[in-house]
């Protein structure tokens, strides 16, 4: 389970304009921040799949992004990345430095107003990228606690978070967990100079006191060995369960990745589905053997 959802992470990375591997070493730094603060070890691995997950529904609006930004959704997205857990002012700061970049300036001008004119894009957005991550996580086969944490992915402490305004305690650990571990991870290659101070001031506010603790406390050191180790083997030992996926399980995995790939357009939306189908069909008529026109089938599901 573990190297599935690694995988995916692999992708959301790409969805979300993040450099490889970025996925992977938020969710180290949040297992250990789950175990730092005491839970157990079916819970640091739940915790670990949130941050894994978190952006699973990264592409459920990808077209209406690049629309919105002059055509360069992840751009935006990557540039939007260090304020989304921020205050309102520099989300807004942010926003018109990143929405047309490197477009002529009466169509930057134009695209900015546009982007300003639709205060309610960030709920809409975000909302449906939690609806979409819950969806595909039930068919990755992950718990309920996990699919609740992701269908809350960007609660904040204050109440002042998407979808639904949770605050406080009310907000999904591994929510509150992931969201800490994932600003803690863009932030430390920002600069670790920088990174205490973000945390600091969004301690009580966007971030769970109580996980920022934690991070100043163990984070520059899981970080640092991060920037010296694979962070793939790091990630595997990182899971205390190591949870196994196997038969029809795959299958429907498989399924679900294949959909999240297709969502980052509608012209693609059932496309890998089809390819399997097509796939599986084709090496039926030649006869082939149930395991052969398995593995086919699964290649046409992610074959992108």
């Amino acid at each position: 389970m573990a190297e599935l959802l690694g995988a995916v992470s692999l992708a959301t990375d790409l969805g979300t304009g993040q450099p490889q591997f970025h996925g992977v070493r938020t969710s180290v730094l949040a297992a250990a921040l789950a175990g730092r603060l005491g839970l157990d070890a079916v819970g640091v691995a739940a915790v670990q799949q949130v941050a894994l997950l978190r952006f699973l529904g990264c592409t459920a609006d990808a077209w209406e992004t690049a629309r919105m930004t002059g055509g360069d959704d992840l751009a935006f997205l990557a540039g939007m990345a260090p304020v989304a857990m921020g205050g309102k002012p520099e989300m807004g700061r942010a926003l018109v430095r990143t929405v047309g970049a490197g477009r002529a300036p009466l169509r930057r001008a134009a695209l900015v107003a546009g982007a300003l004119a639709d205060p309610a894009g960030a709920r809409r957005s975000l909302s449906a990228h939690c609806e979409v991550a819950a969806m595909l996580a039930e068919r990755l086969g992950v718990s309920a606690t996990v699919r609740e944490a992701l269908a809350h992915g960007y609660e904040r402490w204050d109440g002042a978070g998407f979808p639904d305004g949770l605050a406080g305690e009310a907000v999904p650990l591994g929510v509150r967990i992931a969201v800490v571990a994932r600003d803690a991870a863009l932030w430390w290659r920002v600069g670790p100079a920088q990174w205490g101070e973000v945390l600091r001031a969004r301690r009580g506010r966007a971030y769970d006191p109580a996980v920022v603790d934690a991070c100043l406390a163990v984070g520059p050191e899981v970080l640092g060995s991060l920037e010296e180790s694979d962070p793939w083997e790091a990630m595997l030992s990182a899971d205390p369960v190591g949870a196994v996926i196997a038969g029809p399980g795959v299958d429907a995995a498989l399924a679900a990745v294949a959909d999240f790939a297709d969502l980052k357009s509608p012209w693609t939306r059932g496309h890998s589905p089809r390819v399997a189908e097509l796939a599986t069909a084709a090496a039926r008529h030649l006869g082939m053997a149930p395991d052969a026109v398995t593995s086919l089938r699964r290649a046409g599901l992610v074959h992108d």
